[in-house]
């Protein structure tokens, strides 16, 4: 009983988090949106994402630096994120 308690509660930090994210990322200027988007959310690597966005490589991971650094200042002022959820976000943000 004890492990599926903690099994729910990470689901619902998981869900917490990941719905936090997508909310911030669409305040993203365009490009970064799409760049963060591609990288954060459906995993794609930044060969792939300047591929299907016809993307110079470097600018790529300008805009991916740039919309995680946004993310990440978001995050941190986001007092309503308990602490297991902040260290789950950013975990998120570093892969």
């Amino acid at each position: 009983a004890e492990r599926f308690s903690i099994d729910v509660e990470n689901a619902y930090i998981k869900t917490e988090v990941l719905q936090f994210i997508s909310e911030e990322i669409e305040k993203l200027p365009p490009q970064c949106k799409q760049v963060v988007r591609l990288a954060i959310i459906e995993g794609k690597s930044a060969p792939e994402i300047a591929a299907e966005l016809n993307m110079a490589y470097q600018t790529v991971l300008n805009q991916k630096a740039k919309g995680v650094g946004l993310l990440r200042t978001a995050i941190l002022k986001n007092k309503l994120l308990s602490l297991p959820m902040l260290v789950f976000a950013l975990n998120l943000l570093d892969r």
